[in-house]
């Protein structure tokens, strides 16, 4: 490798850690005057070559059986193809992590193709998968072998998948079956698990924003996307989309949704919010969830922190004239904090 690379991958790694704990994908979201939310398309679960310096990455996580679960992630910081790859490989066991392995690559490593959802890492397909163009549907196969463990897992959509600018919410709700390997043993898996896209972030948002809350929630009818923002210089943004049955969404207005931190529990010189309780509330719906920490996976990168949080999820859903039933699930949130004191 000639001078000239080392000092491009310097740079990118400091930019880099700017932006993201440790190299650990995360979601963030631009922000506009308002989200905009609409149908995808087959392009947006493929590569999206960044013009200026930015993060994208194809997020999956999953709940399956034998209380395991697991985080699968590919980040590249990037600009006009030339940049930086990290993979990324959590597994947890009643919620603690038991794995966890993150690299940091040359751009070489990776292809993909800007026309579908085909992306590769080391020569071998991450992602190979389709998007129905009229039920907004996906199905993936997601393959990921690196340090040692592997994961090779089939994500089967359930539910329509929409977009804001470049935020893609690929699978709101996917049936997952497959098989994962580590600690030299193979467990055959199957359960319910989340893809998400994000391309075109800007290297800035972590010296605009001081932090943020994100997470999914499942039903039997119904999954719920939400995000909770804390820009530096503006009040709190929301983000929350519910996805009923398996063709319709609607974006929930910022004022009618509520995220409370109920209960913490002790951590290295702060307290680490452990309970939080969303509700949502207007003329047809109805939403109560009540979030409580099995465990968290916490990742800190100079001063920057990040909470990965496996939930046990209890509460209700009421939507008038479609949807009346009770939530109980485990899921994945996380907790991001721009700086130590704030």
């Amino acid at each position: 490798m000639n001078i000239r690379c080392i000092v491009v991958m310097i740079i990118l790694l400091v930019a880099l850690s700017s932006t993201v704990p440790c190299q650990t994908p995360q979601k963030h979201l631009d922000l506009p005057d308002e989200f905009i939310i609409e149908d995808i398309i087959m392009q947006d679960g493929g590569y999206h070559k960044a013009q200026k310096l930015g993060v994208e990455w194809w997020y999956f996580d999953a709940n399956l059986n034998n209380n395991i679960s697991v985080h699968i992630g590919l980040m590249i910081l990037s600009i006009q193809s030339r940049g930086l790859v990290l993979p990324a490989i959590n597994i947890y066991d009643h919620g603690k992590n038991v794995y966890h392995r993150r690299e940091v690559c040359s751009f070489g490593t990776f292809a993909g193709s800007e026309e579908k959802p085909l992306i590769y890492f080391r020569n071998t397909p991450y992602i190979n998968g389709t998007i129905n163009a009229q039920t907004g549907i996906a199905d993936y196969h997601v393959d990921l072998s690196f340090g040692e463990a592997a994961v090779s897992l089939h994500f089967n959509g359930t539910a329509r998948g929409w977009k804001t600018d470049s935020w893609a919410i690929i699978m709101p709700k996917a049936v997952v079956s497959g098989m994962i390997f580590y600690n030299n043993q193979v467990f055959f898996v199957e359960g319910e698990g989340y893809h998400e896209h994000k391309w075109d972030m800007p290297i800035t948002f972590a010296s605009e924003n001081k932090g943020d809350y994100w997470g999914r929630i499942l039903s039997n009818n119904t999954s719920l996307v939400w995000t909770e923002i804390y820009p530096r210089l503006s009040e709190k943004r929301v983000l929350a989309v519910l996805n009923i049955g398996n063709d319709e969404y609607m974006k929930i207005e910022e004022d009618d949704f509520t995220l409370t931190v109920l209960e913490y529990e002790p951590g290295l010189f702060q307290r680490i919010p452990s309970v939080f309780e969303l509700k949502i509330h207007n003329d047809t719906i109805d939403y109560s969830a009540m979030m409580t920490s099995i465990n968290y996976q916490h990742i800190q990168f100079l001063t920057k922190q990040y909470w990965r949080y496996n939930v046990q999820i209890l509460g209700e859903v009421k939507i008038q004239g479609a949807v009346d039933e009770l939530i109980d699930s485990k899921g994945i949130m996380d907790r991001t904090k721009f700086s130590l004191f704030q």
